[in-house]
């Protein structure tokens, strides 16, 4: 956190661009997905492997690819009775290994939520 090219170097100006670009992404993903942006018909089924805020080791999971961009992508985990999460995740593509969910040996997902 704090030290040369920590969060908290030059008044933590570093931490406060990166909340910043998370509050602005959120805030554009809840609005696109109130407002019917963000279908799930025309979404894929993938296997997702990266590590979720609230865990300790990466997660491979299955779910629907939402949207994909330049730098983020938009993933809506299938939800299951051991997980209390579900809703939409984005993260930025370089922290994520997105395979298909038949060549990784994982049954797809139906689509439904």
């Amino acid at each position: 956190m704090s030290g040369a090219g920590g969060w908290a170097e030059d008044g933590a100006k570093a931490l406060k661009a990166s909340i910043d670009r998370q509050l602005a992404l959120t805030v554009d993903l809840l609005l696109r997905d109130l407002n019917g942006e963000l279908p799930r018909s025309t979404a894929r089924n993938v296997k997702l492997k990266t590590r979720f805020a609230f865990s300790r080791n990466d997660l491979d999971l299955p779910g629907r690819l939402i949207e994909e961009t330049g730098r983020t992508v938009v993933f809506l985990p299938r939800a299951h009775d051991s997980w209390v999460f579900s809703g939409l995740n984005a993260f930025d593509k370089d922290m994520v290994t997105i395979s298909d969910p038949k060549a990784a040996g994982a049954a797809a997902t139906d689509g439904t939520q």
